[in-house]
């Protein structure tokens, strides 16, 4: 890089130098902006992080992500809140009729993480039969890695016909062999799940 005599900028490029494994960061201030992270494709390694709280408004549809080349995601909280999660509603995918933020994980990633983020006041409704699961984060998984670090549900109310959680309502192939699902420093607090035929858990 250098300044000519009339303080122009010009960017020389030097053909010796190579990237390879690079992140891609994304902000996220507003909810529309939430919701289109929730629901990309992801071919490259990822961190999405709020700068805000974002009160979510009305319904909350689908959200599905998914990856190719096994992409890693992480989705920073970055220490705030989301709030107003409300979804009476299921979605089927990964045959399984499906709610919360992020209705379901495709089998794509490697790995992904979330972080540093509360979800707080989330209301779930779930009446998808024997198929239903619900879960504040993710209401089902399809063969991924999945970590919680320092993550936090407040006030939820869920009511789901088969499967719920806190955190997640359904984890399919999780075993020592197939996928993990981690928790570190995650707490449920003030919260009421119920399930209209079993399967529930914080």
């Amino acid at each position: 890089v250098y300044r000519d005599d009339n303080n122009k900028t010009t960017f020389v490029p030097d053909s010796t130098n190579t990237f390879s494994n690079v992140s891609i960061a994304q902000a996220i201030c507003t909810a529309e902006q939430l919701s289109a992270a929730l629901n990309a494709t992801y071919n490259s390694d990822t961190t999405i992080k709020l700068i805000n709280d974002i009160t979510l408004s009305g319904e909350w549809g689908a959200h599905m992500l998914k990856a190719t080349n096994s992409a890693a995601l992480i989705i920073d909280g970055n220490g705030k809140t989301i709030k107003g999660l409300t979804s009476t509603k299921y979605y089927k995918v990964n045959g399984f009729n499906s709610n919360g933020l992020v209705t379901s994980i495709g089998a794509g990633f490697s790995s992904v993480t979330f972080k540093n983020l509360t979800v707080s006041g989330a209301k779930l409704e779930n009446k998808g039969g024997d198929i239903a699961a619900s879960g504040v984060f993710v209401g089902d998984t399809n063969t991924v890695n999945v970590t919680f670090d320092s993550c936090t549900v407040i006030g939820a109310k869920i009511n789901s016909y088969k499967y719920a959680g806190g955190f997640i309502g359904y984890a399919q192939d999780v075993n020592d062999t197939k996928k993990t699902i981690k928790f570190t420093n995650c707490v449920v607090n003030n919260s009421e799940i119920n399930t209209t035929d079993s399967s529930v858990g914080g």
